[in-house]
């Protein structure tokens, strides 16, 4: 049974007592869990997802009838952290834009002066480490010493939307320091108010427009061209395309990538300029996850390339999540090189998650160069059909499952599956007849936009697009708690939903057909995981209410009429076409149909 052990006020040790609840990774590995909900202080420290399962024993015994005669030598606080057993995100408080507060470990809160904020003079900020050579001058990286985990971080100011983010979405982009490092290293203002905006949506309500604006302009206040700055871009990016703001995220991730490149963080040896292996070891993830994201959504808004894929030196591979969370690097960083002489060399090496995530992105940037094309040469198209099978087949027996030796979801592995079946769907369903059986409400739907249709010409590729659908249903089908994981998974999801209910209009004469019932399975799966991830992200929301005004065409069709579908203060009148009008595509992610419209923040000079 887990323990509580809570300190009286004059800092003398209480006694402990059983918690009540254990988290599934301290109870996996038999070790003393404090029950801090939404992360215990294990997981916190290991940057680990934290579940809890309620134990079937509680506390029966004679033990836990006796009173806590401790109890009056508690403050709040204490009585608050052992007692709270209860869901803790549902009743996070409302989110509060970001102050500019600083964050201090525990242990050194009443005279700690270091981390130094932007306005403490030089002189009084600790010595730092050598300075590094332009290109990567970076001021925000020239003030930190060697990082030491610290022990309990405070949860004063917007520590709760930290805790947040790292529990709930740093495990799906974990390119910022680990959660146990945080607290050493100077974040500016900027990077630490899109931390906690993004924290700010797993709360009730999430963030609203004010908070949105306030953060832009907390971005574009700053004029410093550094690494956080790229990474602060990049995450008000992902923020802003899980809110349906494609132009907004378009604007700043080009920033960041702009940015990126002009600092040099592509040079192999930008990182190797670091002292701390973790803060090298970060560096070398946001260029990667910098790279993902520009692929990932060049392909999801129609462009043929985007410029991290044009750039000819690149950094070294990221090292496994476990590693980094961890602080350990004993294995040398390795090579994209080594990476794809990997299937030739007789040495068995072994390459972390992140780089088949990596691999997946540079095999989706070829296939849109040749998705949109409808003169691409049939040796083209099967090429990249060669390349994302390819990829599925060389997966070495570690990597074949997204589950992890401990039940735990490799989150960079199925965001690899998620993009490799993304690929296939956008080579091969504009190449099928499938999109002229979709219902005329469809042309509500966004999150697709990017499949541009091209003259069919042959029935492998609606073979291999509903293959590659069944993929996608299969990972949402798994016992993971998705909602915890990126944004990102969310068009995938809906890329695959559009290729089912495609199949199930054009069996729609058959309704006794057998493998109806089956698509009506897989369509209803994709729409229950959307809605959980729609509690904390619009575009989940937005594309939910529109599948369902398409599926309802599907599964119950009605006489043709006009209808109009309505997502908040917005209305979308929208006439029903032929079905042969296969024009629904361009209403994907079409930039017209944003909730909000550009930021009122001038970001050009950003």
């Amino acid at each position: 049974m887990a323990e509580v052990v809570l300190n009286n006020p004059n800092g003398e040790a209480a006694a402990s007592r059983p918690a009540p609840l254990a988290c599934s990774n301290c109870r996996l590995k038999h070790l003393r869990c404090d029950a801090v909900q939404p992360i215990c202080s294990r997981c916190d420290a290991d940057a680990l997802e934290c579940n809890y399962t309620p134990s079937r024993r509680g506390l029966v015994g004679r033990n836990s009838k006796k009173p806590d005669r401790s109890s009056r030598n508690r403050t709040p606080q204490h009585r608050m952290a052992a007692t709270a057993m209860g869901p803790a995100i549902a009743h996070q408080p409302q989110y509060q834009p970001h102050q500019n507060q600083q964050r201090h470990p525990p242990q050194q809160q009443q005279q700690q002066q270091w981390p130094a904020s932007p306005a403490t003079p030089p002189s009084e900020r600790q010595q730092a480490t050598p300075a590094l050579t332009a290109p990567y001058t970076d001021s925000s990286l020239l003030n930190h010493r060697p990082l030491s985990p610290a022990c309990a971080p405070t949860t004063d100011g917007n520590e709760r939307f930290v805790r947040l983010y790292y529990a709930m979405f740093h495990s799906g982009h974990p390119f910022l320091v680990p959660r146990s490092h945080y607290a050493a290293l100077p974040y500016p203002q900027s990077l630490t108010a899109v931390i906690h905006f993004v924290g700010g949506h797993y709360v009730s309500p999430p963030p609203g427009e004010n908070a949105r604006n306030e953060t832009a302009a907390a971005l574009t206040s700053d004029k410093t061209q550094s690494v956080h700055m790229v990474q602060a871009a990049l995450l008000f990016s992902i923020a802003l395309h899980a809110r349906n703001e494609p132009q907004n995220a378009m604007t700043f991730l080009r920033q960041a990538v702009d940015m990126a490149i002009g600092l040099g963080l592509n040079d192999p040896s930008a990182a190797d300029r670091m002292q701390d292996p973790v803060i090298a070891e970060s560096l070398r993830r946001t260029w990667w996850e910098l790279y993902i994201i520009e692929g990932y959504l060049a392909a999801l808004h129609q462009q043929t390339s985007f410029r991290c894929n044009t750039v000819d030196r690149l950094p070294p591979l990221p090292g496994e999540d476990a590693d980094y969370a961890h602080a350990r690097f004993s294995q040398a960083a390795q090579s994209l090189d080594d990476f794809e002489r990997r299937l030739f060399s007789d040495e068995l090496s072994t390459f972390s998650s992140f780089s088949f995530r990596i691999a997946a992105t540079r095999i989706l940037g070829k296939v849109i160069a040749v998705a949109s094309s409808d003169d691409a040469r049939a040796e083209e198209v099967q090429a990249m059909d060669n390349a994302i099978m390819s990829w599925k087949h060389n997966l070495p027996a570690s990597k074949e499952s997204i589950f992890n030796q401990y039940g735990e979801v490799d989150s960079m592995l199925a965001q690899s599956h998620v993009l490799i079946n993304c690929a296939s769907i956008m080579l091969h369903f504009p190449r099928s007849e499938l999109p002229l059986t979709l219902p005329n409400t469809a042309r509500a739907v966004d999150c697709a936009k990017n499949i541009a249709l091209v003259p069919p010409t042959s029935a492998q590729h609606a073979i291999k697009a509903i293959a590659a659908s069944k993929e996608l249903v299969s990972l949402a089908a798994m016992p993971w708690p998705v909602e915890r994981h990126s944004p990102l998974l969310i068009c995938g999801l809906v890329l695959a939903c559009v290729v089912q209910l495609s199949e199930c209009s054009s069996r729609a004469s058959a309704r006794a057909h057998s493998c109806l019932q089956e698509h009506r399975d897989r369509v209803t799966l994709i729409m229950g995981v959307l809605k959980k991830f729609s509690r904390h992200w619009e575009i989940a929301r937005r594309t939910l209410a529109q599948l369902r005004v398409v599926a309802k065409g599907v599964f119950d069709p009605q006489p043709p009429a006009e209808f109009s579908v309505t997502f908040g203060s917005s209305s979308y009148d929208n006439p029903l076409v032929e079905a042969a009008d296969s024009s629904w595509l361009n209403l994907f992610f079409t930039d017209a149909l944003q909730t909000q419209g550009l930021l009122e923040t001038d970001v050009a000079g950003f």
